[in-house]
């Protein structure tokens, strides 16, 4: 189903007019709702959200201007157009001090109106989304804003100070959710670059036949679904900064691109022969031990060395816990901002469990508790209870956890088992286990070793 372009409310006394109106709009793509009467339409947009609404100047219960007032003190970022046979110069004026967007005077055609309505859509989408770019960038300047007390993350924000000025490749390692974009976002305003794009790869959440494209870019036509040329992120963010997070999941058959674009700054689209350059400084992220992945051959050994010019590892929270209620506090006021919320402080107890809780999920897992607690809390505190739900969660995670590998163990012993027809001594070689422990875990997962003896 195509996406509607906006939903319309039209008020007008003229039966038949709402059914051209109404047949109009829909045939446009728009949502419509009518009403014959000023106190109709005033109670439909109480109960309903509208783009515009259309009402006319003349109708038996009162006059569009006064609906007009009315609407507007209930909502004063309401859009609404004035249709009239009465038009004259000095209505118009009444009607665009009142807080009319437009108006439209009877005969009408179908063009026109049509016309001026998407006008007025067309520009309340626009301004809409500017609006949301707004509180995003006021949001990710907070959502990025560093906060820290720890002795730890003030050597690492001392270094990246240092070398913020210059060019080199940065990997910061540590766990998910330590804060390693934060850090990434530091560095690149405090860099050269920083009114250049600060552009970010997330290599876990695209296919290993996506990600290249993404990197480099495509031309049209070169796979199923290329309808158009792409640009690749390398290109988009030249003369800025590239964030390769999660840069351990990236496939090999990328990897060696990766390295060129690394070594030479070029790079060619999926399906383009043309070779292109871009001037970028890159950054990478991991919460894998690369170095272990390259004694795997998951990742080259190369490009490792290539990435890790400056390596920074990023301690888990639970090894900082002087930072634990500063961040507590930050998105503490923070959420009562943006969220629908009476409570306005956090209690001593509160506090107590934050600092007690081992964090797990590090600074993200902090966040969205917060966030959680605040819009459960009811009254004006942030109590110690709020917080209940992390150490059940966990227990009950736990839980989960160990159940999934006792199921695990009793499938690869019971595997072990079929292999060697039920002997003891060849199961235990295979599964590098003493015989009396693969006796201990077959008493404990309760297996029948017999059925495995009499296979032939």
């Amino acid at each position: 189903m195509s996406e509607k372009r906006g939903r319309l409310l039209l008020i007008d006394d003229e039966p038949k007019l709402l059914q051209s109106l109404t047949m109009i709009f829909e045939g446009e793509g728009y949502d419509v709702d009518t009403a014959r009467l000023g106190a109709d339409g005033e109670r439909m947009f109480h109960q309903g959200k509208y783009d515009l609404v259309l009402t006319d100047l003349m109708m038996p219960d009162q006059t569009g201007i006064d609906l007009m007032k009315k609407i507007l003190e209930h909502d004063p970022e309401a859009s609404i157009m004035l249709m009239t046979a009465y038009g004259t110069v000095e209505t118009a004026v009444e009607a665009m001090k009142v807080g009319a967007l437009d108006y439209i005077s009877k005969p009408f055609s179908v063009e026109e109106i049509t016309l001026r309505v998407a006008r007025i859509i067309d520009s309340l989408r626009v301004k809409k989304e500017n609006k949301r770019l707004k509180e995003y960038v006021l949001d990710m300047d907070s959502r990025f804003k560093p906060v820290y007390r720890s002795e730890a993350l003030q050597k690492i924000f001392q270094q990246i100070d240092d070398i913020a000025p210059s060019d080199l490749t940065v990997l910061l390692m540590g766990d998910s959710g330590v804060g390693k974009e934060v850090v990434a976002r530091y560095l690149h305003e405090k860099s050269t670059r920083s009114g250049e794009p600060f552009v970010v790869v997330n290599c876990t959440v695209l296919s290993e036949g996506l990600i290249e494209s993404e990197l480099f870019g495509h031309e049209k036509g070169s796979f199923t679904g290329a309808i158009k040329l792409k640009l690749g992120k390398c290109e988009v963010a030249d003369g800025g900064t590239l964030f390769l997070d999660e840069i351990g999941e990236l496939p090999v058959s990328v990897q060696a691109k990766l390295l060129r674009f690394l070594q030479y700054h070029q790079f060619e689209r999926v399906g383009g022969t043309k070779t292109l350059y871009a001037n970028v400084r890159i950054i990478a992220a991991t919460n894998k031990i690369l170095e272990d992945e390259v004694a795997a051959k998951r990742f080259r050994e190369d490009l490792y060395y290539r990435l890790s010019v400056i390596p920074i590892y990023i301690p888990p929270l639970a090894q900082r816990k002087e930072d634990i209620l500063l961040l507590a506090h930050h998105f503490f006021e923070r959420a009562r901002n943006k969220l629908p919320t009476t409570t306005k402080k956090m209690t001593p107890e509160a506090e107590q469990v934050l600092l007690n809780y081992q964090w797990p999920g590090n600074v993200r897992e902090l966040e969205n508790a917060i966030e959680r607690a605040v819009i459960l809390t009811k009254g004006e505190s942030l109590d110690a209870d709020a917080f209940a739900f992390l150490n059940k969660e966990r227990k009950e995670e736990d839980g989960l956890v160990e159940l999934s590998l006792a199921i695990n163990e009793k499938h690869l012993i019971e595997k072990a088992l079929e292999e060697t027809r039920g002997n003891i001594l060849q199961s235990a070689k295979l599964l590098e286990i003493s015989r009396t422990t693969l006796y201990s875990k077959i008493e404990k997962h309760e297996i029948d070793v017999s059925k495995y003896n009499s296979q032939s």
